[in-house]
Formats: C-alpha cells, structure tokens, sequence
C-alpha cells in the first residue's frame, strides 16, 4: 500500500513538475527575447540584462523555487551499492610507468 502512495506521489511530483517547467520556460523566454530586443543583437550585452531581469522577476523565482522544491520528489536519488576498493599494488615511483623523472637543465656557457 506505501509502494502505491509513493508512485502516485511521485506521479503527481512529476506532473506539477513539468507544469513548473513549461511556465519557466515561457517566462525565461520572453525575458530573453526582450533582452535581445533591448541589446539590439549583441548577445553578451543581453546575457546581462537577461541576467538582471530575471533576478528581479519574483514570478520566475516562484517557479524556479518550486522546481527545486518538487525535484527531490519527482526524481529521488537512486542508492546504488558501491562497488569494493579496487587493491592498486603499491609501486615506487620508479616502478611507475608514469612516473617522469625532470631532466637536469642545461648550462649553456655564456658567449662573450
């Protein structure tokens, strides 16, 4: 009986985030075509005012809030079982075959 209550939870987490989703996304992209509108076509200035609109915009941090709040019902973390430490042989580091030794630097005599 739990197991159900807990699909359907999920079921309804899901849906209310897809909800959230599709209203962020239309709000993000008014605000972005607005943006370019207001930068006339140059994108790193309308990433900016991109950026300080949608800080102010408390509808889109609503949304935003929401989609982080219902994340971690709709898709819950999946415990997988960790694999066992692998045993690395314990090698000096000139038994590493990676291992690079510097090469001494060159003394050039100085010309005169």
């Amino acid at each position: 009986m739990r197991e159900a209550a807990n699909k359907l939870d999920r079921d309804v987490a899901r849906s209310r985030f897809r909800q959230h989703l599709a209203r962020t996304r239309e709000i993000l992209e008014g605000h972005a075509q607005a943006a370019m509108a207001e930068a006339r076509g140059k994108v790193k200035r309308a990433a900016t005012i991109l950026s300080e609109r949608l800080k102010t915009d408390a509808t889109f941090q609503v949304e935003v809030d929401a989609l982080d709040h219902l994340m971690k019902r709709a898709f819950p973390p999946i415990d997988l079982p960790l694999p066992p430490p692998m045993a690395w042989p314990a090698l000096s580091p000139s038994e590493n075959p990676k291992h690079r030794t510097r090469k001494a630097r060159k003394t050039h005599a100085k010309k005169d």
